[in-house]
């Protein structure tokens, strides 16, 4: 796949208003073999995410071209272009958050690394959309319900967790072997019931993956967090909370303004996490991600 972005001028009529001169900036597409709409679409819309982290602004295709290529020389010229319906995402004021920030990068700061930024970018599998659907979804469609925005944000980050590091409990052939003699020691009734119970019990708690979290990051939360164990633990026990709604769960989860702290919390890992899968260093992530709105914040919200 090779990209390409070019920038254009048109003018742009106004009912009643006039003529404007418009600046179009454009993402060309092209493949080797012959694909279908979606795997374009999905090639766009991992671009819009990339843009929205480095900018931290909600960024939306306006439109769709399509150029209906020939084996033809003598129709190559004249190839129809096509203009392919789609519905953008209007920008308006209510989608967007109030930041004040500066980027998190600019291409200049990646010269010379770019092409091997937005090739592990597009390299990576398809549960990187999932991650940054969670992730961008509540920042440029956010609710007033801040547990929902909680909950999304830790999802996207449990989620990113377990795809980039499929670790468990302890080794495969060890744990089925586990289960085994446990199942085998149950009485004969009790046994199916018994498997469905212990299906996902060499998956890694939440709390575990928080914990490696914290610490593969702990360059970027060092200055915003004076105690990040602390913080890992309260976030998953207000997750546990929130989740479960049990009562007894209830003292140990935040509230008000320390809620609005771990979500920001949150967000500035998953931005850290981002960044780490475009293949930058621990120095860059660090100066990216200090210059984020998550990172004020937080440091507001903690004192």
């Amino acid at each position: 796949m090779n990209l390409a972005l070019g920038f254009g001028h048109r003018l742009k009529q106004h009912s009643g208003r006039g003529v404007a001169l418009q600046e179009d900036i454009y993402l060309e597409i092209r493949r080797e073999n012959s694909d279908t709409l979606e795997d374009y679409w999905q090639a766009a819309t991992r671009f819009e995410y990339f843009l929205a982290l480095a900018t931290n602004g909600l960024v939306s295709i306006s439109s769709i071209w399509a150029n209906i290529e020939t084996d033809k020389p003598q129709e190559a010229r004249r190839s129809p272009r096509v203009r392919i319906m789609y519905q953008p995402i209007r920008n308006s004021s209510r989608r967007q958050r109030n930041r004040t920030s500066r980027p998190l990068f600019t291409l200049s700061e990646i010269a010379g690394m770019e092409s091997d930024c937005l090739r592990k970018w597009y390299s990576s599998g398809a549960w990187l959309d999932t991650v940054c659907a969670l992730n961008f979804g509540t920042l440029f469609n956010p609710s007033k319900y801040q547990d929902l925005s909680f909950l999304t944000l830790v999802q996207a980050l449990e989620a990113y967790h377990r795809s980039v590091h499929p670790n468990t409990d302890m080794p495969k052939a060890v744990h089925e072997s586990r289960l085994e003699r446990i199942i085998e020691a149950a009485p004969p009734e009790d046994r199916q019931w018994l498997g469905e119970k212990l299906q996902f019990s060499n998956e890694l708690s939440l709390r575990r993956r928080l914990k490696l979290v914290f610490k593969q990051f702990a360059c970027v939360l060092a200055d915003v967090l004076p105690d990040g164990k602390a913080t890992a633990s309260k976030i998953c026990d207000t997750r546990n909370f929130l989740t479960h709604r049990v009562e007894n769960l209830r003292e140990g989860a935040a509230s008000d303004a320390d809620l609005i702290r771990l979500i920001e919390v949150v967000r500035l890992l998953l931005q850290a996490c981002l960044l780490h899968e475009m293949g930058l260093g621990e120095t860059q992530i660090k100066d990216f991600t200090s210059r984020s709105e998550s990172a004020r914040l937080i440091r507001h919200l903690t004192r």
